[in-house]
């Protein structure tokens, strides 16, 4: 990307499909296109989705904008309660 002047990067991410992406800007913006949201991951323990905020996090993305809903701040710090 920083080919085309944009200073970032293109990740895979696995929830709720193989073939997902986000683009990362290194600004601390990402574009998460149709990942889970971080409410849904938790509620079907979607290990995959989870990872993927996760990761999310420790790129340093503070903005999130979603294919279908409003763009949010992304929380520091998550922890998701355990499945049985």
């Amino acid at each position: 990307m920083n080919g085309l002047g944009i200073a970032g990067e293109i990740i895979p991410t696995k929830g709720p499909t193989e073939d997902g992406i986000a683009i990362f800007l290194d600004s601390g913006e990402a574009f998460v296109g149709d990942l889970l949201q971080e409410h849904e991951a938790s509620e079907l323990d979607d290990e995959k989705a989870k990872d993927d905020w996760e990761n999310l996090r420790r790129m340093g993305v503070s903005k999130v904008f979603p294919s279908h809903f409003s763009p949010n701040e992304l929380e520091r710090k998550k922890t998701y309660p355990k499945s049985i």
